[in-house]
Order: structure tokens, then sequence, then C-alpha cells
């Protein structure tokens, strides 16, 4: 896609032009508002999507992001606000973290290794790795390297381990600022999907 921001503002102006009952050019009908607000949040890798989303949107969707990088999150967001004449907390901050939970501290680290080598091999997510600390491992994984996770890497962006050790992981990410964690379950071991998801309730509940 040429000009992805571009095409993004232009979507997510119609969207709200949409929900606010405005419309927007080409339209058979002019849409009825909506009964209340609906939010609009835009997911974000780069910054330049963040700085956008703190321009625009009421939250912006991080995945995979460390704490490391969040002082430039937030910056970025601040950028974005101050184009639109708002203050940088219009925009809510979220994070997409992946939860291996699990009292076996081994099996939980090779879950969490098997889950982020998929990401390494996506090129949006190889580039989000280069930026946040890991560029040997995102070197790797450009060169077919699938083991190239490091204990690093998943310190940085995995909830993983017992209960009271991933809360306290979880506590960590707040305290940088994430104002609404996405928890994405992972099995560890041999857990069902259903199995972690209950098990990230029960955790985080």
């Amino acid at each position: 896609m040429e000009r992805p921001r571009d095409f993004l503002r232009q979507y997510v102006t119609t969207v709200r032009q949409v929900l606010t009952g405005q419309g927007y050019p080409g339209a058979s009908a002019r849409p009825q508002a909506a009964a209340y607000g609906v939010p609009i949040y835009i997911a974000a890798l780069a910054l330049g999507t963040v700085e956008l989303a703190g321009e625009l949107a009421d939250g912006v969707m991080l995945d995979l992001c460390p704490t490391s990088r969040l002082p430039k999150v937030r910056a970025a967001l601040a950028r974005g606000a101050a184009k639109a004449g708002r203050p940088a907390s219009a925009a809510d901050l979220t994070l997409g973290l992946l939860a291996c939970i699990s009292e076996n501290l081994p099996a939980a680290k090779a879950a969490a290794k098997a889950a982020l080598a998929v990401y390494g091999a996506l090129p949006f997510y190889n580039k989000l790795f280069q930026n946040s600390g890991s560029e040997q491992e995102a070197a790797a994984f450009v060169q077919g390297e699938t083991q190239a996770v490091s204990d690093k890497m998943i310190e940085a962006l995995v909830l993983h381990g017992s209960p009271a050790r991933c809360r306290d992981q979880l506590a960590v990410f707040r305290a940088a600022g994430v104002q609404l964690p996405i928890i994405r379950p992972v099995p560890v071991g041999g857990q069902s999907y259903t199995q972690a998801v209950r098990m990230a309730i029960e955790t985080f509940a």
C-alpha cells in the first residue's frame, strides 16, 4: 500500500463521519448517527502511526512493545496530540501482551519463544523488533533462523511463568504507562487454548 498513513487518516475520518451521521462523499444515503460515542483506536507498530493516533484517535493499540520503547511511544503520541491542539492524555495507551502462564518456567519460556518466532518472520514485526532493541535477533529471523528468540526478548515482551510472576511482570508495564493491557493467552506444554484462557482469567481477574 502506498502512503499507508494517508490512507489510514482518510479511513479514520470517514468512519468518524459515519458514526456521527455526517456521511461522506459518494454515500448513497446519509447514515444515522450512533446513539452513543464510539471510540476509535488505531493499531500501531511504527512511531509514525502512533503519532497519527495521537492526532486523530481515542486510543492507540500497541503490540509486543517493550517498556524501553514506551518513552518514544509517549513522545509520538504527544506530537500527534499537539497537532490537534489537545493533550496527549486524550488518546488511551493500550498494549497487546502474550501470556504464557505455567508453574513450569522452562515450558513457559519455550512457549514464549515459539510464539515470538512466528512474529519474527513477519516483515512489519521484524522491523518492530529491530527498532525495539532486538537487532541481532531480527537479523537472524531474516536469515531463516527460527530459533533466534533470546531470553532477553521474552523477558522484554512476554508475560511468562507462574501466575504471581506474570502479575509482577504486568505491573511493570502498567507502571510504565500502559493503561489497558490486552492479554493474549498462549498455551504452554499440554495446555489447550481453553485452558490457557482460563488460566489468564484466573491470573489477572
